[in-house]
C-alpha cells in the first residue's frame, strides 16, 4: 500500500482518510520521520485498514501519527493502536502520537493506554520527542504546532 515515492498511499473511505508525508528529522539518528495524518472515525468498520496503513507508514520508521482530526476512536481503533505499539516495539521503531481532542484522549485514558501509546499535544511536540527540539526556522514546521 505505497505510492511510487515509497510513502504509504492515501486511503480514503466514507468515514476515514489517511495520508502521509515525509519530514526531515533533523538528526543523524533520525534523518526522516513519516507523518501520518488521520481524519475521521477509527472504529470497527475502519480499524483493519487503519492498522494495515499504519504498519506501512512505519516502515522503516520512525512514525508520528497525527490524530488531531479523529472524530471517534472506538474499541477497534484502540486495539489497532495497541497492536501497532507492540509491533513497533518489536521492530525497534520509534513513534509518537499527536492528539488534543477528547474523542481520542478520553478513550486512551480510560483504557490505560497512555503508558503504551506515546501521546503529545501537537505534531511538533511528537516530532521533538523523537529527535529533540528543532530550531523555529525549520522549513518542516507544521501549522498545527
Amino acid at each position: 500500500m505505497s505510492d511510487p515515492s515509497g510513502r504509504p498511499a492515501a486511503y480514503v473511505s466514507r468515514d476515514l482518510r489517511l495520508d502521509a508525508e515525509l519530514h526531515p528529522g533533523g538528526s543523524p539518528r533520525t534523518p526522516t520521520i513519516m507523518l501520518g495524518r488521520v481524519q475521521g472515525d477509527v472504529d470497527a468498520r475502519s480499524a483493519a485498514d487503519f492498522r494495515a496503513w499504519c504498519a506501512g507508514a512505519a516502515d522503516p520508521g520512525p512514525l508520528v501519527l497525527d490524530l488531531s482530526d479523529v472524530t471517534f476512536l472506538g474499541v477497534a481503533g484502540l486495539s489497532a493502536l495497541v497492536d501497532l505499539a507492540h509491533d513497533l516495539r518489536r521492530r525497534g521503531v520509534d513513534w509518537a502520537v499527536a492528539a488534543q481532542a477528547r474523542a481520542v484522549l478520553r478513550p486512551l485514558a480510560v483504557s490505560g493506554l497512555p503508558d503504551l501509546v506515546p501521546v503529545h499535544p501537537t505534531v511538533r511536540a511528537a516530532m521533538d520527542s523523537l529527535t529533540g527540539p528543532r530550531p523555529e526556522s525549520s522549513a518542516a514546521g507544521d501549522p498545527r504546532g
